[in-house]
């Protein structure tokens, strides 16, 4: 009796056996038959059972089964479902359990599933679903990781979905990592400082100066640099780092204004001449005009202070108002040329106004004075 139910029970464990064995062989037909849902039951049910899923290419077959899914699939039908992340489960289970040789192929299979995932993330994103398109990016990464390649693509993206939500600091911590990897390094050290930055991040500067002693000579980092520094106030250590520029790039007038600006902050000529080549190139230049024309205000101003202070009658008053008067022709020059090209900056207004009231050209001051008084209407 007890031989009869052991020879009956192995018979039975040996159909079952045979039938999950028959789905993996149904699930690999399927497949090649291009008849998804087919292999898709076939399979689920073939790694549900300890004798079939104990074999690695159970494991390979339902991740190129779900794979297949994944690229077949109308993204909007991929919303909320882990087609993606059940195909990758699979080759890892099949890379667990399966002997060295095979990880070559496996490998292969899941460098195509995570361009797969790289694609319909995008494909979301086209579509304005941010949330699911995150999703499939941080599952790039986590494939990247398993098969040895790089993301920073996949980083790349994430930052950028950051960006568009006001999210600055996630945003410039996903920035560096592409850096650290090695994707795109000099776009996206500037973009992880220009996240910093937007951010308030103290980190500014310590990210900076990191990337400016790894990548001494990129132009963009310098630029970077000399800005940071203007905006603490050191014109010390940003006029050198413009002289730089001007001198590794001569036809660059960008530059040639970005060091005559940071000269004119400081009240120094040599700013002059710099303008002047970025208004040679480009005669309509609007912040060269306004540059030069507020230089020559506040030394029209400065001159005008000591000029108060001195005997009105005497010679050296006399000198003094005439340079303050020379000043403030200057001021009319560029000024005028300034507004022409934009008629509604107030304080542009106001300064050629004040000019030509203190030369004593009353027409021109009452004209320019009426445009002003108009734009507050």
């Amino acid at each position: 009796m007890k031989k009869t139910i052991f020879l009956t029970a192995l018979l039975v464990f040996t159909l079952q056996s045979y039938a999950q064995r028959n789905n993996v062989k149904q699930a690999l037909k399927a497949i090649n038959d291009y008849d998804i849902t087919t292999a898709k039951e076939a399979i689920d049910k073939a790694t549900l059972h300890p004798k079939t899923s104990a074999h690695w290419e159970t494991w390979k077959i339902k991740g190129d089964v779900y794979k297949a899914l994944l690229e077949r699939a109308n993204v909007k039908e991929l919303a909320n479902k882990a087609v993606g992340r059940e195909a990758f489960d699979a080759y890892s289970k099949a890379l667990t359990i399966s002997k060295v040789s095979q990880h070559k192929d496996l490998n292969k299979q899941l460098s195509e599933l995570r361009k797969t995932v790289l694609n319909i993330g995008v494909s979301f994103l086209t579509i304005g679903n941010d949330t699911e398109a995150l999703k499939r990016f941080k599952l790039g990464i986590v494939i990247s990781d398993t098969i040895g390649e790089e993301s920073g693509d996949f980083y790349a993206m994430i930052a950028n979905i950051h960006m568009q939500d006001a999210r600055f600091l996630a945003a410039a911590e996903a920035y560096m990592e592409c850096v650290e990897q090695g994707y795109d390094v000099e776009q996206q050290m500037n973009n992880a400082l220009a996240a910093l930055s937007l951010g308030g991040s103290s980190k500014y500067e310590e990210v900076l100066l990191k990337y400016r002693v790894a990548y001494p000579n990129n132009t963009k980092l310098k630029i970077n640099e000399a800005n940071h520094r203007i905006g603490q106030g050191d014109y010390d250590h940003a006029i050198p780092l413009l002289e730089e520029l001007v001198a590794e790039h001569p036809l660059n007038t960008d530059y040639r204004y970005a060091l005559g600006t940071a000269f004119l902050d400081i009240q120094n000529s040599k700013g002059i001449e710099h303008i002047q080549v970025k208004l040679k190139e480009d005669p309509n230049h609007l912040l060269s005009l306004q540059a030069l024309g507020v230089y020559y205000l506040n030394k029209a101003v400065a001159t005008n202070q000591q000029l108060n202070r001195l005997d009105q009658v005497s010679t050296e008053a006399i000198q003094m108002e005439k340079e303050r008067n020379d000043l403030l022709k200057e001021v009319v020059v560029y000024m005028e040329r300034a507004v022409k090209l934009d008629g509604k900056n107030k304080l542009m207004l106001t300064a050629l106004s004040n000019a030509y009231n203190i030369l004593g050209d009353t027409e021109n001051h009452r004209r320019v004075f009426n445009l002003t008084r108009a734009l507050k209407n």
